[in-house]
């Protein structure tokens, strides 16, 4: 049993402007092109995007996503239930709390983005995930690492 998580720029152009600027800092604060990341599991993916979360068919979501730029399978424990993700259906990102999280390395508020619902489905399925990741990028680094151990 295994979950892919979706890595993207996420250089989305109908994005609010004050999200857009978000993810410019995040990438060049991480000094990484990643600035999104969703999580599949069997055959349907969860995205959070900036308006909202929403499920799409993995076939659907990789022909759609013209942004994708790494992507990683992680062998689960047991199986993520998304039900439990259904509140955060057309709830929009807030920035300040993402922000926060970000300038103090992931020690701020657990907010609602797609970053923290990725390492809550995580943890639903048994990978232990640190809580100081605070970027996609820093989440991809760290999951490579722990990997290649």
């Amino acid at each position: 049993m295994n979950a892919t998580l979706y890595f993207s720029t996420s250089r989305v152009k109908n994005a609010p402007w004050l999200l857009r600027q978000m993810a410019r800092i995040i990438r060049i604060g991480s000094l990484s092109r990643i600035a999104h990341v969703a999580i599949g599991f069997d055959g349907i993916v969860l995205n959070h995007a900036y308006d909202g979360a929403y499920y799409m068919l993995t076939k659907g979501y990789l022909a759609t996503n013209q942004t994708l730029c790494a992507t990683l399978r992680i062998p689960l424990k047991r199986a993520i239930d998304f039900g439990q993700f259904d509140y955060l259906f057309g709830v929009p990102i807030r920035p300040w709390p993402t922000f926060l999280r970000w300038l103090r390395r992931g020690y701020g508020p657990w907010t609602t983005d797609c970053l923290c619902t990725v390492m809550s489905c995580l943890k639903d399925g048994g990978v232990g995930v640190p809580r100081r990741i605070a970027t996609p990028a820093a989440l991809h680094k760290y999951l490579m690492r722990e990997r290649n151990r």
